[in-house]
């Protein structure tokens, strides 16, 4: 599971000559020109993002840049820039701008960002204004409550970013020996919650099914596997059924977990695929709670007759098959498109399977 990722690097480059150097950098491979949202928005963890400008000129507005996106290691492509034979006579000067880091985050971004705010004697930017203000002894923090792992837009960051007066390096250390401690000290209750899954399969699918669940955990970083093993649950009177038992670790709420499941136990058509129980403190959580509208007081499980009489469960907005089709909705719009081609390709697998077993 990841907390942490470094964003793409910045060089800002110097030259009487700049619109030369432009035409050369775009002849490069995989190379192009855009604003800097869009820059932003595509470039990644091995990307650079270049910004050219003729020192005579004025400088351009922050929300008016304009960099060259290069989707290469910023080693390489400096290389690349010395060796170049053609650029030998262009006196270039290039200034690393500020590193970059993206934090996943869980509760209340706000607050987060406010704790580190203060922690770190930050300065609240946009992306635009820490690029213009920082320097190559600074850092941009941005916040997420999106999977880091996968590509991120500016649309994912949870409200503005910090502009931390820290190398990226030193901020990134600490960040890894912290992370996990931001997080738990913004949830709500200040601790992640340690969840049973139980999967039943009657054709004898266990594993296969197990595979579903960990694409689905892998991608959208929802949690970790502490343990997994066989075990019986007494379905009936006197008759044992296998199954197979997860522990997990997650900081998202059950409900989210919840609805996870039961996207995973249909398929596209309605078909039922298997059947995963998911237990909080040894307590069952039912499908109701993943409805829509499901409020806190029906998650108490076994209530007092009193209890049922003066709070009773809200009516559901949706039938269990209606909440399946909008869960399975759910999940494979958060996904990532090979984590979804995965997950499709183990479903086939799955149906075959069932389809042979008498």
């Amino acid at each position: 599971m990841f907390l942490l990722r470094t964003g793409p690097r910045f060089l800002f480059f110097r030259t009487s000559q700049a619109a030369l150097l432009q035409q050369r950098l775009l002849s490069m491979p995989h190379t192009e020109l855009l604003g800097l949202r869009e820059g932003l928005d595509r470039s990644g963890e091995d990307s650079v993002l270049c910004f050219i400008r003729d020192p005579s000129e004025p400088a351009p507005a922050a929300d008016e840049l304009s960099a060259i996106l290069v989707q290469q290691e910023i080693g390489a492509f400096l290389a690349g820039i010395l060796n170049d034979a053609s650029l030998r006579h262009l006196h270039i000067g290039v200034t690393p701008g500020p590193a970059s880091v993206i934090l996943r985050c869980a509760g209340d971004p706000a607050a987060l960002l406010r704790r580190l705010e203060h922690e770190f004697a930050a300065r609240v930017e946009s992306w635009a204004g820490a690029l213009s203000t920082g320097t190559q002894s600074d850092t941009i923090l941005g916040l997420t409550t999106k999977p880091v792992s996968a590509a991120l837009h500016e649309s994912d960051m949870a409200g503005p970013c910090l502009l931390i007066p820290m190398p990226g390096h030193a901020l990134q250390q600490r960040l890894r020996s912290e992370a996990i401690l931001y997080i738990t000290e913004n949830l709500e209750d200040h601790s992640w919650r340690e969840l049973r899954i139980s999967i039943f399969d009657s054709t004898d699918n266990h594993l296969l099914n197990y595979e579903r669940i960990l694409c689905a955990v892998r991608d959208l970083e929802t949690g970790m596997i502490l343990a997994e093993q066989w075990t019986h649950d007494n379905a009936f009177t006197l008759m044992a059924v296998p199954t197979f038992e997860i522990r997990f670790f997650t900081f998202e709420p059950i409900r989210d977990i919840k609805r996870l499941l039961i996207g995973l136990e249909y398929d596209d058509d309605g078909r039922r695929l298997v059947d995963f129980d998911l237990f909080a403190q040894n307590r069952k959580i039912p499908w109701s709670q993943a409805a829509r509208g499901h409020t806190a007081a029906a998650d108490q499980g076994a209530r007092s007759r009193f209890m049922r009489r003066f709070f009773p469960t809200p009516r559901l907005l949706a039938g269990r098959e209606e909440l399946a089709t909008q869960c399975r909705t759910e999940l494979f719009e958060r996904l990532s498109p090979n984590a979804a081609r995965e997950l499709q390709s183990l479903e086939r697998r799955l149906r075959e399977r069932q389809s042979d077993t008498p």
